[in-house]
């Protein structure tokens, strides 16, 4: 125990003296964290929430009971931590998708540059089969009359789907719709391509399997002309429309042509004139066939 008369007394806490403490005010970083996590729709701010609630936890810590809000600066930044993740699959998977959808537009290229042999590789075997030359010299010139040639495709997520509200034509896309609503009864789906042009922007179309494996191979690859008409690499002719066969009228039984007429009696056998012979009397004594028969 100390003894110095002179020695100064320590600190003391407002509750060692009596004096009632004042209930710990939230942290505001606390509050801006949770908020900014929440606020999924907008890129960036789960990061920045997640720095926020890292802020207020180390400033709660070390306030000694002064400052309150942890489990919301902790929920802020395991929030804001989680949609980062979220955005950033999306945005790696994304900027994936748009390469390889470039990839697959090459085959409108290498078309207009009568590369035969990159169309037929990127084709299934049925269609690289069928294919000719000059279906595909058709249909380049076709492409080439409508649009110009090749200029390139977007190069982002964002970029994609600017072009597919900005830069089509509204009944393109219902155009895409009715051509998508014939393949899937098929079994088989088509893939949207805003491709860009000389002359503009179209829609073009990939149709291939959507159970195949591997690389893709496509069935077939047309696009949208100025007039909104899909020219295709394999003509497809336009299937009449489905209708159900006539009823068959109700069975009828022709009448033989020796039988009578309805309402009429059966004339039993008799001579060439109609006449029926004469009825036999059973009282009458049966004539002899022969006159030496008699007497």
């Amino acid at each position: 125990m100390d003894s110095n008369p002179y020695a100064q007394p320590g600190p003391y806490d407002q509750a060692d003296l009596g004096i009632p403490m004042e209930p710990a005010r939230t942290s505001v970083l606390a509050i801006l964290s949770l908020i900014s996590s929440l606020i999924c729709c907008i890129p960036g701010l789960g990061l920045l929430g997640s720095a926020l609630g890292i802020g207020a936890i180390i400033g709660i810590s070390s306030s000694r009971g002064r400052v309150g809000g942890k489990g919301l600066a902790i929920a802020g930044t395991v929030i804001g931590l989680l949609f980062t993740a979220i955005w950033l699959a999306l945005v790696y998977g994304g900027a994936s998708i748009v390469k390889e959808m470039a990839g697959w537009a090459e085959i409108f290229n290498s078309a207009q540059q009568r590369d035969y042999a990159y169309v037929r590789d990127h084709l299934d075997s049925n269609a690289a089969a069928l294919v000719t030359d000059e279906m595909i010299d058709e249909f380049a010139e076709s492409l080439d009359a409508e649009w110009g040639g090749y200029v390139d495709m977007p190069d982002s997520m964002i970029e994609l789907v600017r072009a597919f509200v900005n830069d089509l034509d509204p009944q393109a896309m219902q155009e895409f719709q009715r051509v998508q609503s014939g393949l899937n009864i098929q079994g088989d789906q088509a893939i949207p391509l805003p491709i860009e042009f000389d002359k503009g922007r179209t829609l073009c179309l990939l149709a291939m399997n959507g159970k195949q494996s591997g690389p893709p191979r496509f069935q077939n690859v047309g696009f949208l002309d100025q007039g909104l008409t899909w020219v295709w690499l394999i003509p497809i002719q336009a299937a009449p429309p489905v209708t159900a066969p006539p009823s068959a009228p109700p069975a009828t039984t022709e009448p033989a042509a020796d039988a009578p007429a309805e309402g009429e009696a059966e004339q039993p056998d008799g001579d060439a004139s109609g006449e029926s012979p004469p009825a036999e009397n059973p009282d009458q004594p049966a004539e002899p066939e022969h006159p030496d028969d008699q007497g």
